[in-house]
């Protein structure tokens, strides 16, 4: 940041109300006769099938019955009208339990028949679930156990101490009642486990008509509420609890005397680390690590040991961004870190809280989303604005392939979402790492090699990665260097790492947002396997004295990174007497970020998917010089409106001749998300327009909006929008947006007014439409003639504001 050209502040942006749209009229497909024979005798046939298994269970069993529904889209409510079926969850996308009302199918049937005869109008015009069943299945108790549990199961029941999550839902007909059904079923289950002798609940989450529990029980209770009829409609889903990655290093040696290490400036940005411990014994870390204010919530296990040295390492590079080794360097840390420490000596973040006998017997633990909650609220008071989460969760993979995998209300990316938007703060997750065994075995798949791997189902964002309101690092290589002479690079300098996962995340967010340098893997000359390489890893603290130093490889050591270029951009903007929102933050974090080399063959789209916006400077992210200007702008849109700001690009411009000129864009939102869906996540939907300055405003505000007196018709004229280098089509996903055009030659025309940049917000379909909700929203542009010819950029630009304001 240069303090004598501050970044400029953008006028009060226009803000108009986006045209009403008339609902699209949606005409039903025709069926044929013999199509509509084709479904009915389909559904029937499955009907007769499941009848069949129905008639042969007990009275009891046909009280407690569920099916599973197999659909070509998701379900809705008025899906299973007339059915005599009701939801037993909450509808997936291609599976849903439901249950039925009688112990027999004769009304789905009874539809099936009326349809195939066509004697009912209103079924050929909306068939409801006929058309879209592909499945009926017959009762199977264990159809609520997650892939894992119905692997272990025989294993899993012999065990005397197993934990593992449940679902519960209320079948109460009204809301009111939910609460009181919930915590009855609590109590049978309590007494089901006699009380703590034959298991207990460590947590419990309400959900609305349904709630999260974390348990333990000895393995014939686990059989027992898998098994017995009176506990198939109520406990909905059986998974295993999250198991986090974690990372062992070889030590290398090293001497403090080489170097020097200067601590953080007193009035420096503070991060907090969610992780294993900050080992403040080590001499990297000690002096940039506020210890008083550190805590602990495993119970017992101090915030300033790290026996893992995951945290740690993570705290190095928060801090320091790079650790230099050479003799003489200097490392100066730019940020204080605290410890938030929620990972137990052996390594399980949800640990139990034992104090004597009882509490032993109690063994009570949060769940990590409740854990996090505590962590903000124990933080934010202190003005801490930016949290590192650098875990995985293990075989939570947000793909199409395999997110159903995962219960909607599991995901912890979902959480993080409603911490940011409430407490207005910044995460900041990982994309997950490929295991380099499966790595390997992903790339000798046909026509999978690097990179194309890493666009596999198998490969895509671990939780909690795909939040869409956390800034989510992926990793590049940072090193072409191997030690000896065995191994072969996979990835070039400042390539997609080898293990790096790929997005998009939720509401197709363009995920990750930005890369940093964490590390490469290697593949071996003579068995082509995938390895590491001491060459090839970053260099990070260890959690002792001595050695002080260790290397590892993962995107948990480039997201410190990217912590620590926030860290800057927050201390500039408090510097200038912006208090920046946590849009803001993230705008600034992508105007900054430049582009990343991709190997040869890649789309756009999956450019994105691997390395977002690019790789940040949080240094210069602020910087204005007499050639490049700054302008931004924070506050809040309507959820169904579109913001006008004027982007002055002077005239004279034209002096540097056809040297290239660059506008770049990013805009932040923070929409409200959903509290259970994930199909249509994001409250509002973003998109953005850069247009000339020869285009005539009113043409442009005609296009995006309209009066509420006007009439709705398109007005007659339009005006075309530049096309920048991403395209609107690739960019216009998620809350962190960013584009960048760029020109040489410059007419006169193009500044006969000032550019407009148009932002639209488009509410989903399930928020409120009165009153419209207000959305947080942060653009930030930069102007800059490439060259440093045109040196007057920033004092007309500035001039142009100052008259505006």
């Amino acid at each position: 940041m240069n303090p004598e050209l501050p970044p400029l502040r953008f006028p009060p942006p226009l803000i108009k109300a986006r045209r009403r749209q008339r609902p699209r009229k949606i005409t039903p497909p025709g069926y044929t006769l013999a199509q509509r024979k084709a479904v009915a005798q389909r559904v029937l046939a499955q009907i007769a099938t499941v009848d069949a298994a129905l008639a042969k269970l007990s009275p009891d069993e046909k009280r407690a019955v569920f099916l599973k529904l197999q659909h070509d889209r998701p379900l809705v409510p008025k899906d299973l009208v007339g059915t005599g079926l009701s939801f037993m969850s909450e509808p997936g996308d291609s599976e849903t339990l439901v249950i039925p009302k009688a112990d027999n199918l004769g009304k789905l049937a009874t539809r099936a028949q009326d349809f195939e005869a066509g004697s009912k109008a209103t079924l050929l015009k909306n068939p409801g679930l006929l058309t879209i069943l592909t499945d009926i299945s017959a009762p199977n108790p264990k159809e609520r156990l997650s892939d894992e549990l119905r692997q272990s199961y025989e294993e899993d029941i012999k065990s005397d101490h197993f934990i593992y999550e449940i679902e519960i839902a209320s079948q109460a007909a009204s809301a009111k009642k939910h609460s009181e059904s919930l915590e009855a079923i609590i109590k049978q289950l309590k007494a089901t486990f006699k009380h703590g002798t034959q298991g207990a609940i460590y947590d419990t989450d309400y959900l609305g008509s349904a709630a999260r529990l974390v348990v333990w029980t000895k393995g014939s209770i686990y059989q027992h509420l898998v098994d017995t009829p009176e506990w198939w409609r109520v406990i909905t889903v059986f998974e295993l609890r999250p198991r986090f990655e974690t990372m062992k290093t070889v030590f290398d040696n090293f001497s403090m005397g080489n170097i020097t290490v200067t601590p953080p400036l007193p009035d420096a940005e503070t991060i907090c680390v969610i992780d294993s411990g900050i080992a403040i014994g080590n001499p990297f870390l000690q002096p940039i690590t506020k210890a008083e204010a550190s805590r602990s919530w495993v119970y017992g296990a101090s915030p300033t040991e790290d026996l893992h040295s995951h945290g740690s390492g993570v705290a190095s590079l928060a801090a320091y961004h790079t650790i230099n080794l050479h003799q003489g360097d200097e490392n100066t840390a730019a940020a204080w870190v605290v410890s938030a420490r929620i990972m137990t000596d052996e390594g399980d973040p949800d640990s139990p809280r034992i104090d004597d006998i009882i509490e032993d017997r109690k063994q009570q633990s949060w769940l990590l989303s409740n854990i996090l909650r505590e962590i903000v609220e124990t933080y934010v008071p202190q003005g801490i604005r930016i949290y590192l989460l650098a875990f995985q969760i293990h075989d939570h993979i947000w793909s199409r392939a395999t997110r159903r995998q995962v219960a909607r209300n599991a995901w912890l990316a979902r959480a993080i979402d409603h911490l940011s938007l409430e407490f207005d703060v910044v995460f900041v997750c990982v994309t997950g790492n490929i295991p380099i065994d499966d790595a390997h075995e992903l790339s000798t798949q046909p026509d999978s090699s690097y990179p194309r791997y890493l666009f596999s189902p198998l490969a895509k964002l671990l939780d909690p990665g795909p939040a869409a309101l956390a800034v989510t690092c992926g990793a590049i290589a940072h090193s072409t260097q191997i030690l000896g002479g065995d191994h072969g690079l996979i990835a070039q300098l400042d390539e997609p790492s080898p293990f790096t996962r790929s997005g998009p995340g939720f509401g197709d967010s363009i995920k990750p947002d930005v890369v940093e340098r964490g590390g490469s893997l290697v593949r071996h000359l003579e068995t082509g396997k995938y390895a590491k390489n001491i060459g090839t890893e970053v260099v990070i603290a260890s959690n002792q004295l001595t050695p002080a130093l260790t290397r590892a490889h993962g995107t948990s050591y480039a997201a410190p990174r990217v912590a620590y270029h926030l860290a800057q951009i927050l201390r500039d903007t408090r510097s200038l007497g912006i208090h920046a929102s946590a849009p803001l933050l993230r705008a600034f974090l992508a105007v900054s970020c430049t582009g990343i080399e991709h190997p040869q063959g890649l789309t756009t789209d999956e450019k994105q998917s691997l390395t977002g916006h690019g790789l940040p400077n949080g240094s210069n992210a602020l910087l204005c010089q007499p050639h490049s200007a700054l302008l931004y702008w924070q506050g809040e849109a309507g959820a169904n409106s579109t913001a006008i700001l004027r982007i002055h690009v002077p005239p004279e411009i034209i002096s540097a001749g056809q040297r290239k000129k660059r506008i770049t864009i990013a805009v932040a939102s923070a929409p409200p998300v959903q509290r259970t869906g994930l199909s249509d996540y994001l409250g509002a939907r973003m998109k953005f327009w850069l247009y000339r300055g020869d285009k005539p405003i009113d043409e442009i505000l005609a296009q995006h909006q309209r009066e509420e007196q006007e009439a709705n018709e398109a007005h007659s004229n339009s005006s075309d929008h530049l096309v920048c280098e991403i395209g609107i089509t690739a960019r216009s996903h998620g809350t962190l947006q960013r584009d960048t055009f760029e020109w040489s030659r410059h007419q006169p025309e193009f500044s006969q007014d000032d550019y407009t940049l148009a932002i639209a917000l488009t509410p989903a379909a399930w928020l409120p439409d009165a009153p419209i909700p207000s959305i947080p929203l942060a653009v930030v542009v930069r102007i800059e003639e490439t060259s440093g010819q045109f040196q007057q950029l920033y004092a007309q630009v500035s001039a142009r504001v100052r008259a505006k304001a």
